[in-house]
């Protein structure tokens, strides 16, 4: 019987082929935005990566939501509990971003503050960040607890995955901040928010793969680090189908 070619390909080479495909349709994304916004081929708002429930929003949300599945999964194939912590993270990051939670809820914080922004930033902006220390401080009491009671397995992947998670808050929180700061010349602007938008792609689609290779892995987390997506070391385990 013949295998799937799919089958036919290591661990290590499946992450690989994820890799190139989902890096592959975010600088598209972002190709097409700087065609979109800098030429006058299209006109189409859809195009935007800045636009709320964009083409490319919408491709983010389904990343979050793939990967909040494949945490489900993981946690059936290992009979484990704990990546359903991980699991909570990444739908609470679906709907934050799906229905702009973080703009909402910053502002009704921004309504209750009464001085004047340094460096020229808004009270919402100030409202967006308190927002997101306070969602990270209650997203880390699950995965404390899940932390404290997972094996091995699950703390070494949640080191990893913190990394990233990590990399998309720069993205999202400090690049942001940074495009709001700086309010002079419009190409500055646009490679800002490039950066900004563009960096969350790339950040949530390194979560995805990585995620991906856990399940592929039943578990068991690559020797290689996530921010680099390269092997640190040679290792059995990972070259295997697990």
């Amino acid at each position: 019987m013949k295998k799937n070619p799919v089958e036919l390909l290591t661990t290590r080479e499946q992450v690989g082929l994820l890799f190139l495909l989902f890096l592959g349709a975010d600088l598209c994304f972002i190709v097409l935005h700087t065609i979109n916004s800098l030429t006058p081929v299209w006109n189409n708002p859809l195009l935007n990566i800045e636009k709320d429930a964009g083409y490319s929003e919408i491709y983010q949300y389904l990343k979050y939501f793939w990967a909040s599945l494949l945490f489900f999964v993981i946690a059936v194939k290992t009979r484990t509990l704990a990546p359903t912590a991980w699991a909570f993270v990444f739908l609470f990051l679906l709907a934050d971003d799906a229905l702009g939670i973080h703009e909402k809820v910053g502002g009704v914080i921004a309504r209750h503050l009464d001085f004047i922004p340094p460096w020229g930033l808004r009270l919402q902006d100030i409202g967006e960040v308190i927002y997101a220390l306070c969602a990270a401080l209650l997203l880390s009491i699950p995965l404390g607890l899940a932390y404290l009671q997972g094996d091995r397995r699950f703390r070494r992947s949640s080191h990893h995955l913190l990394q990233l998670v990590v990399l998309l808050a720069c993205f999202g929180v400090l690049v942001d901040l940074l495009h709001m700061l700086v309010q002079t010349g419009w190409r500055l602007q646009f490679v800002l928010a490039v950066m900004e938008d563009g960096g969350e792609m790339v950040a949530v689609s390194a979560l995805l793969i990585y995620t991906a290779t856990l399940c592929l892995r039943k578990g068991e987390p690559p020797h290689y680090s996530p921010l680099a997506m390269l092997p640190l070391k040679n290792n059995a385990t990972f070259s295997g189908s697990a």
